[in-house]
Order: structure tokens, then sequence, then C-alpha cells
């Protein structure tokens, strides 16, 4: 690591002006970035490199893949090796090949073989025996385990438990949460220093989301995966934790009460003008409406595969499994809106996703949503079927002017989130602790 002054060696970006700054070889663990069914903490380990690498910082990367998993062909990883050199990064892309245990085998040997200055590890798990003399910032996406422990898998126990959570917190110079209720559950139930830990959130690629997505294109999409008619959208991994069961359930009120019976009839107990005829909530007009659940099975989603069946509308809730992203934003904006009653989230990346489609959130009041959706989300309790049912109705039950507003509302939100934020303030949390 050298100590020099901007002003004789390098002209840098208004982030980096400053009488004196540290240029140092930075670590990366990228061993999730390059996988091709990417999920949350996927997304962020590829789209937060991306964004530091377009930074353009004076500070050296190493990007440590996984040798023997095949991602030096894929095309993301061949899209940061060309904007790494287009923007003559100090870029050098390490291959680890390392049979098991790759994170606390090979990566933790690397930092003993050729040590890095300072180490980031975009998702939870630290090299338990890396070389001390190697700093490691982590972040840390949810505690979801220490809410649901019974909803986790053997490997999230294994790996998230925690008595591994806690020995990686005190592993870590620094903790990156990425959002105020992951930074409270670190602190309380962690028992970290608050000032070890900051909050950067997520952001979302625009570059995905046009402004405007031709009816054309929303059709295409709908043939290609069997979507017939108008269809409600669930986005991420299908788990317990999700709280597919209850949206399944949900949807079964929704469904019945706009083809058969009244709210009241349903137990659906609508306030004031939403106890209107059903007609006027625009379900009439809906009647082959559907639930799009899109995500790869995750654990224990047995249950949630029979939900349709027990609540009499499996001819109505499709599963299309995981969702590459180049059909992903036609699918947000195709949805009459997206449903996220999660029992927990440490951010909950759909939101702002859906939202720059242009599609309306009905999502959980709990943990993290409320930062993520804002003023602009219809929130719902997540343990209330029949509520979850009435926030879905609300949105159903919008005009066009307040639709549309909505829509306004949502992407001008959501724009407020990008990655080069993400990067920026990540970067500076490198460079303090390397200090």
């Amino acid at each position: 690591m050298t100590m020099t002054t901007g002003l004789g060696i390098y002209d840098p970006p208004s982030i980096f002006v400053c009488s004196l700054f540290i240029v140092m070889t930075i670590g990366y663990d990228a061993s999730r970035a390059f996988v091709t069914q990417k999920t949350g903490t996927e997304t962020y380990s590829f789209q937060l490199l991306k964004a530091l690498l377009e930074l353009n910082s004076p500070h050296t990367f190493w990007v440590y893949v996984r040798g023997s998993a095949g991602e030096e062909n894929s095309r993301a990883f061949r899209d940061l090796q060309s904007l790494a050199l287009g923007n003559r990064q100090r870029v050098r892309f390490i291959p680890i090949s390392w049979p098991y245990l790759w994170t606390q085998g090979g990566l933790a040997w690397e930092t003993w073989r050729n040590p890095p200055d300072i180490l980031f590890i975009p998702a939870h798990v630290v090299p338990l025996f890396k070389n001390p003399r190697v700093p490691a910032v982590v972040t840390v996406h949810d505690l979801g385990l220490e809410y649901l422990p019974h909803y986790g898998s053997w490997k999230e126990k294994l790996y998230l438990g925690w008595f591994m959570e806690e020995l990686r917190a005190r592993l870590a110079a620094h903790i990156v949460a990425v959002s105020e209720a992951t930074k409270r559950d670190v602190v309380e139930k962690l028992h970290v220093p608050e000032g070890k830990v900051s909050v950067v959130y997520e952001g979302v690629d625009l570059s995905n989301y046009k402004l405007r997505i031709t009816n054309y294109e929303k059709e295409k999409v709908k043939r290609k995966y069997g979507i017939k008619g108008e269809y409600i959208l669930f986005v991420g991994t299908v788990q317990p934790r999700k709280n597919l069961v209850r949206l399944i359930e949900a949807f079964s009120l929704v469904k019945g009460a706009g083809e058969k019976k009244s709210p009241k009839e349903k137990g659906l107990a609508l306030k004031n003008s939403q106890s209107q005829a059903l007609g006027n909530l625009g379900l009439g007009n809906l009647p082959t409406l559907q639930l799009v659940i899109a995500g790869k099975p995750g654990w224990n989603y047995e249950e949630i595969y029979a939900a349709p069946r027990k609540f009499g509308v499996e001819g109505r809730v499709k599963f299309l499994d995981f969702v590459p992203s180049k059909d992903l934003p036609v699918l947000y904006a195709g949805a009459k809106l997206l449903c996220l009653p999660s029992l927990h989230e440490g951010f909950g990346l759909p939101v702002l996703e859906s939202m720059s489609a242009g599609t309306p959130v009905v999502i959980s009041s709990v943990s993290s949503l409320p930062e993520v959706g804002g003023s602009v989300a219809e929130y719902v309790d997540p343990n209330d079927v029949k509520e979850i049912a009435r926030g879905i109705l609300r949105v159903l039950r919008y005009d066009k002017l307040a639709y549309h507003a909505k829509v306004e509302r949502g992407k001008e939100w959501a724009a407020r989130f990008s990655w080069k934020n993400a990067a920026r303030e990540t970067l500076k949390i490198l460079e303090r602790v390397a200090q």
C-alpha cells in the first residue's frame, strides 16, 4: 500500500479529490458474481464489482473467481474483462481452483500466498483462517435465521447460524449492512459496536429498464412462459421465508371474491369505498387473473408447491422457475402488481426492480421493506392472509389516474438507489479501513 498526494501522480474524479489518499490493492471475492442463475447475493456481488470498476479509481483490484467452475467462460465475466480494459483499470482476475470449502480453503490460502491490502467479501462468509494482516470488510445481507431458524436449509444453518455469524462479525474489520434494519440486527443480535457497521443500500441496474416496454414485448414474454391474461407477480427463491403459502391463499381469496362472492362473504371486510361491488374494484374485467411465481426452488418448498391445489387455484398459479435477467424487466412490466409478502428481508431488490419497470408493489411491513418501498408501496401484515388479499385488491382497484401516479412515483423513488452510489460508499469504507 502506498500513500501519495493526488496532485502529482493521479488526477482523480471528484470523489477521490483530497490532499492525501491511499492507493491500495483490493481483493474482491467474486465467487458468486459470475454464476448463471443469479439471486440476491449473486446480483449484489456482480453489480457492485461492475460499479466499482466503472468508478475508475486509482486502486488495483484482484478479483478472485472459482477457477474450476467455468466463470471465466461466462458472458458476464467477459463483459467485466472488457470493462476493465476499456477503463484502463488495474485489474487482475485470479482463478482459485479449490474443490471444497472454497472460501475457507482457497481464498484463505490466497491471502497468505499473495496478500492484498484489504479483502472485500460481498456476502457473509469471511475466511476463518485468512492472513490476520489482511483486514476484511464483509457485507451482511440479513440475519433471517435469527428470526426464522426453522425455515433455513441445513447449509444456511451451517454457514449463517448464530455462532458462525458472531465469529465472522469478530473477524471482520468492518461490516457493510444493506439496510438500517440489517444494521440494527447486527448490532443487537451479534453485539457488534455500532461504529463498526455502515449502511450501504443496493441499487438497480437501470440500463435493463427502458423508458417504455411495448405491449408486443410483454405479449412475447407471456407467450414464452405460457402466461394467459393478467397476472400478479412474485420474484424470488421459492422457500418458506418468502411466505408463499400465505400469498397463494390470499390469491385464492382475491380470485374467489372477484368471481363469485362479495368481500364480506369471503371475510375480506373491505372498508368504506372498498366495500363496493366487486365490479368497481376492477376484478370483473380480470376473469383469468393468474399468480406467477418466478424463482428457482430453494429448500423446504414442498408445502409451497402443494398450496395451489390446497386452496383451489391449481389452474391459476404458475411456477416459472428461474427467469433470466433479459426477460425479467418485461415480466415485471407486464404484471398488474408485484407482491412480496416476505416474513423477513435484508433488502428486497425486486421491489425496486418492479418500480423501475413501472409496476406497483404490495409488500410486507416488516424488516427492511419499508426502507426500500418508502411511501410508494402498499404495505400489508405478512402474517395476515386477509390483509395480504386486501392489499392486492387496493392496487387492483386503482383507476387509471391513480395507477399512473403510483407508477411515476415508483420510478422516481427507485432511481434514488443506484449501484454507482453503492460503489462510491463501499469504496469510501474500504479506504477508511485500510488507513
